[in-house]
């Protein structure tokens, strides 16, 4: 990260105190104000303002913005490392929002929030040159920051112009204090102090008449005036003053011409190359000029001197940049040629000292899109951890599909950043053009097209994402980790989709390991909640609890609160907990992996897992409305976000509660549509459909149909090793057979289904099906005792 950008830069020569403007914000830390905007043009000292402001407050946070900020991720990261200068332990759940997954501002900033309401001081945070900005999801973001702020914090933005923020309703409720370009106006005493102060010059009050009303109090005019006339004699400033005129453009031509038409050429020569620069120091000039090192040190000291619109970033001068202002005006006099020569010795120079983000702006201003086509492939995988995606995309933007695909290893990082924000269709394009493409046809280029290909598969829910990763898996180097563990996630998936568990568990388990997702907190996360599930199915339901407790231990801030990515790890232990019968501690951590998952995925993601658990405790307490509410409200999601796997699942949920309250009309009509899912092919949904036919055979008092249906089920976990699964059917199972009249199929049964449940806890199977089990349950008491006996004493409480 660059230090320079998160303190304010230090005073400039010229710099003039301004009381009446400082008395006006001091005012604002005062009352109901949430926001101070200095919005003005380019020129009139709000960065010079507001950096002596902030010098004197005790508490304050700073960020200088860029164009490459434009990027939710980045700007929130940056946000982020500016109010840690403040407060060192701010933002560790913010921070995990960003870096571990898809950017998701709201998320991130309910998080820095909530943080920030912890803090007891004032707090002033500064975003300079917000103009910048042209991201709806930043802009969104600062809106929910400005609404919800707590009243220790005051907010300040520097802005060309005014952000898409309710100014209006801030001000009519005195939370909005503004200075704009009336305000920073010089008046004619600090023209004066300016003029005089700073320059030296001594024009009297009639020529400081004439400076003031032509540049109408502009600063940036009055100091390029200042570089003019001090050259000049008294009379030759008189004459000087009345020649100019008009608009800020007209002053800024004419008296760039003046001020660079009496530099020395060397001088001259060395402001238009380093003009285009972003930043510069001498050994970045010393590159882009091809003079000695000495000689741009000595220039540098000179221009800021000589108030020639250069502003240091650090107290010790290492780092400057021009006024944009100047910058923009300088360097429209370069040739094209000229200006390909300096983005080319800048990107070498940039590349060299390891600041690739910088390199690869500098080479695809340069023209070069191989060479920063190379270095974008090199950084990818680091902005796609990281949350970067943006960046990413925006950069690989100004690259045709030839660049993008020339050397191969740039086409499939922009194909999974394109998948992880949503861009399905250009990610489709893409990858269709990667595999008419030769060099895609074998090797590690053929891997990672793969890998990519099956996530892609799993993400629409198609079988052939098995194929596809383990054809990948073997292709790819240790170097390609994200998207390793991209393609073991679809491989574990696609293997359970196939029935084969233990290799499904095989491939969560790889995914999960710390040298396969080394900086992939999320995916590794990902990877474990997955395993967790495979578990609770293989009927090891400590080892689940265990692989979920552990990984929470390492997920919280230094205050011991969650970060959310734990909200992946909450929901499968509610499940387990759920499946102990601990309903108050299931609930809790059902509700909390909830709330803060959805602060890190789409609900379309995260499969219905919490909702499920939530609406069958809702229902074990009694409240079968609210089991159906939360259940039709997730399946009316699914369905209207074309997310048929969830939309499945709840409508089979809502089967189950139907028929537990006794509609078996209700019940019959939900089983019915959601038999329709099983044409459309979802993975996995023969089976859940069977089972829920299943209870409603029973229901219906069907019991022989019901018996070959879980029978078939049965043989079906047994040979796939789900034991977990298994005790549930044996439980209805055994039903089926007491009501065929085979007491003996029915006990066996039972204590089948006893003996895999009792040495890992699985209460739940048996405590929500009736008084028959627990007469069942009394008759296979000698398989467990204890695990029987707590059992009975379920039914015995009121």
């Amino acid at each position: 990260m660059l230090a320079t950008k998160l303190r304010p830069p230090p005073p400039g020569r010229s710099h003039v105190e301004r009381p009446r403007l400082r008395e006006a914000l001091d005012r604002a830390l005062d009352g109901p104000t949430r926001l101070i905007l200095v919005s003005a043009t380019a020129g009139y000292g709000k960065t010079s303002l507001v950096t002596s402001w902030v010098r004197s407050l005790a508490r304050k946070a700073w960020l200088s913005l860029d164009e490459a900020d434009d990027d939710p991720a980045r700007f929130l990261t940056y946000l982020i490392a500016a109010l840690r200068g403040v407060e060192p332990d701010l933002g560790q759940g913010a921070e995990s929002l960003v870096r571990d997954s898809q950017p998701r501002p709201m998320a991130a900033l309910g998080e820095l929030i909530n943080d920030l309401a912890d803090l007891d001081e004032d707090l002033v945070l500064v975003l300079d040159d917000y103009h910048v900005i042209r991201s709806p999801e930043v802009h969104e973001a600062l809106g929910y920051l400005v609404e919800h702020q707590p009243a220790h914090l005051r907010l300040v933005i520097l802005s060309r112009e005014d952000p898409p923020l309710p100014l209006p309703r801030m001000r009519a409720r005195g939370q909005l204090i503004e200075l704009r370009a009336h305000d920073l106006r010089f008046d004619p005493e600090e023209a004066g102090a300016f003029m005089g102060g700073a320059h030296g010059l001594d024009l009297g009050p009639e020529m400081m008449a004439v400076l003031a009303s032509r540049t109408e109090g502009w600063a940036a005019g009055m100091q390029l005036a200042a570089l003019a006339l001090r050259s000049l004699t008294p009379d030759a400033r008189q004459a000087f003053l009345q020649e100019f005129g008009g608009g800020h453009r007209y002053i800024i031509d004419y008296l760039l011409e003046e001020v660079l038409r009496r530099q020395p050429d060397a001088v001259r020569i060395f402001i238009e190359r380093t003009s285009l620069l972003p930043r510069l120091s001498a050994g970045l000039a010393a590159a882009v000029s091809g003079r000695p090192l000495t000689e741009c040190q000595s220039t540098l000291r000179y221009l800021e001197q000589a108030n020639l619109f250069l502003v240091p970033l650090d107290e010790t001068r290492g780092w400057y940049r021009y006024h944009r202002l100047f910058a923009d005006a300088v360097r429209s006099g370069l040739s094209r040629e000229d200006e390909t020569e300096v983005h080319r010795a800048a990107g070498e120079w940039f590349e060299s000292k390891g600041y690739h983000e910088e390199a690869v702006e500098q080479w695809l201003a340069a023209g070069e899109p191989g060479h920063a086509g190379r270095l974008m492939a090199e950084a990818a995988p680091g902005l796609l951890a990281a949350g970067e995606m943006y960046t990413f995309l925006r950069w690989s933007d100004s690259l045709t599909t030839e660049e993008l695909l020339s050397g191969t290893a740039l086409a499939p990082w922009r194909a999974t950043a394109l998948l992880l924000t949503g861009r399905t269709e250009p990610a489709e394009e893409l990858l269709a053009a990667m595999e008419r493409r030769e060099e895609f046809g074998s090797g590690m280029a053929s891997g990672r097209l793969l890998a990519v290909r099956a996530w892609q598969a799993v993400i629409a829910g198609r079988p052939e994402a098995l194929e596809l990763s383990r054809r990948a898996l073997p292709l790819l180097t240790e170097k390609d980790v994200l998207l390793r563990v991209l393609a073991l996630l679809a491989q574990g998936s696609a293997e359970l989709w196939t029935g084969d568990l233990t290799a499904s568990t095989r491939a969560f388990r790889q995914a999960s390991e710390p040298n396969q997702s080394e900086g992939l907190h999320f995916a590794r996360l990902g990877a474990l909640a997955n395993l967790a599930f495979n578990l609770m199915d293989s009927g090891r339901l400590r080892e689940a609890e265990r692989l979920c407790r552990r990984a929470m231990e390492g997920g919280v801030d230094r205050q011991g609160r969650p970060l959310p990515l734990l909200g992946i790890v909450y929901v499968p232990l509610a499940v387990v907990l759920l499946q102990q019968n601990q309903l108050d501690q299931a609930e809790l951590y059902a509700r909390r992996g909830l709330e803060l998952s959805r602060r890190l995925l789409s609900p379309a993601m995260l499969g219905g897992d919490a909702e499920q658990t939530l609406a069958l405790i809702a229902l074990d307490r009694g409240d079968l409305p609210g089991a159906l509410a939360i259940t039709e409200e997730t399946r009316l999601f699914g369905e209207e976000h074309s997310v048929a796997f969830l939309a499945y699942k709840m409508a089979l949920l809502e089967v189950y509660l139907r028929l537990s309250s006794g509609d078996i009309v209700g019940g019959e009509r939900l089983l019915e549509r959601a038999s329709l899912h099983i044409s459309a092919g979802i993975p996995g949904a023969s089976r859940s459909f069977s089972l829920g036919r299943a209870r409603l055979l029973l229901a219906q008092e069907r019991p022989e149909e019901a018996a070959g249906i879980l029978e078939g089920l049965a043989r079906g976990d047994r040979e796939m090793g789900a034991l977990g699964r298994l005790v549930g059917v044996l439980v209805l199972l055994a039903k089926a057979r007491s009501a065929l009249g085979d007491e003996t199929g029915a006990v066996e049964a039972t204590s089948e289904a006893v003996s895999l449940a009792a040495p890992e806890g699985f209460s739940r199977p048996f405590l929500r099906n009736g008084p028959e089990v627990a007469r069942l349950l009394s008759r296979a008491r000698p398989t467990a005792p204890e695990f029987v006996n707590d059992a009975l004493q379920f039914f015995r409480e009121p």
